[in-house]
């Protein structure tokens, strides 16, 4: 995702561009989240030292369900907001230094939103990911699917160190 901002680097603080977000970005590896479609809308703001790219987008990522392990898509609503500095001066084309840690505009003024969608998508996928609130996971006994497939295994099968407790209920 990338945007030729060496104009709006020329431009004074306070200018921006908007731009309308459809696209997909592949992000390498399967194992992290690999190719997603990102949509929504992007707002960047000249600042002082550079631009603040703020963005609210919609993206769903592929997930394993802690319940019952089948694939699905997570819906996510994401707000980013990330300030870029250049590392050439657009005007006399002399580097500039980097503050730590921030994202860079490139040498040919090209802002890449990738990283900064990357990040805020792995901060924000869940920790426990449901396909659906009331997943009922996998049987303990015959690990079957309790959505899908019905199974009676475990209904009447009691833990013999337990059953002492039975007789205690009302």
């Amino acid at each position: 995702m990338l945007y030729n901002v060496a104009q709006l680097l020329k431009e004074l603080p306070g200018a921006t561009r908007d731009y309308a977000l459809d696209e997909r970005v592949s992000f390498g590896s399967e194992e992290e989240f690999g190719e997603i479609t990102v949509r929504g809308s992007l707002h960047l703001l000249r600042t002082l030292a550079g631009i603040l790219a703020t963005a609210a987008i919609e993206t769903a990522v592929g997930e394993e369900c802690a319940r019952c392990l089948e694939r699905y898509d997570q819906p996510l609503t994401l707000p980013i907001q990330d300030e870029f500095f250049p590392q050439v001066d657009p005007d006399s084309g002399l580097p500039i230094k980097l503050p730590d840690g921030e994202f860079a505009i490139d040498n040919h003024h090209m802002l890449d939103l990738s990283e900064a969608i990357r990040q805020t998508v792995l901060i924000n996928r869940p920790i426990k990911p449901l396909c659906r609130p009331d997943c009922q996971g996998l049987c303990p006994d015959c690990g079957a699917n309790r959505n899908t497939d019905p199974c009676d295994c475990s209904a009447g099968a009691t833990d013999p160190r337990w059953a002492k407790l039975k007789t205690m209920l009302p």
